[in-house]
Parts: structure tokens; C-alpha cells; sequence
């Protein structure tokens, strides 16, 4: 999907996380070094997480995702102009999301 694109989707009950907007060598597990060596700009910008259900996630996550991320929204804080709006859920990282300009 293109940064910035809207999306509306059902992203309930799943054991690991909902929705999460992330760095992509965080989110990965990969070292600085390995994430120095791809050549790429890893932090998530201009995306909009907007009318999406997200509700029941998180209650049995894989060991290798990062707690954090066992919600139904998460964001790792990286990256600039990310914002939510209109979604539907029980759980979030961190506790206050940005909100669209809608």
C-alpha cells in the first residue's frame, strides 16, 4: 500500500496484533547494521490509519513480535505525519494516537 493511502479494513482477532505503523528494521527485529545496509529510509510517513475495526488483538502474541505491538492499534512513535481517525478498538500503543485532520 502507498504511504498516505487511505484504508478501511477488519482487522479483528488476531493473536499477534492489529494494526501497527512501525520502522520497517524495528518492526523486522533487524540490527542497526543490517538496516544501515539495505539503503533505505525505515521510519513510517504520512500515514493515515483511518474507518478500520481492530478489536480483539494482541491476546496471544508470537515471541517474535514486539510486545508493544500485541494491541489492537500500535505505533512505535517513528516517522512524521501519521494519524488515526474513525477506528473502532479496545486497545492501543501508546495510549494516545495522533488524530487526523478530518
Amino acid at each position: 500500500m502507498k504511504s498516505g493511502a487511505p484504508c478501511a479494513l477488519d482487522a479483528s482477532d488476531s493473536h499477534s496484533f492489529g494494526i501497527a505503523v512501525a520502522n520497517f528494521c524495528v518492526a523486522n527485529n533487524l540490527p542497526p547494521e543490517v538496516c544501515a545496509a539495505l539503503d533505505i529510509e525505515p521510519n513510517p510517513d504520512n500515514d493515515s490509519v483511518t474507518s478500520n475495526v481492530a478489536l480483539g488483538n494482541g491476546g496471544n502474541p508470537s515471541p517474535l513480535v514486539n510486545p508493544m505491538f500485541a494491541v489492537d492499534l500500535a505505533w512505535d512513535t517513528t516517522g512524521t505525519g501519521n494519524c488515526w481517525s474513525r477506528n473502532v478498538s479496545q486497545t492501543q500503543f501508546p495510549s494516545s494516537l495522533p488524530a487526523c485532520g478530518d
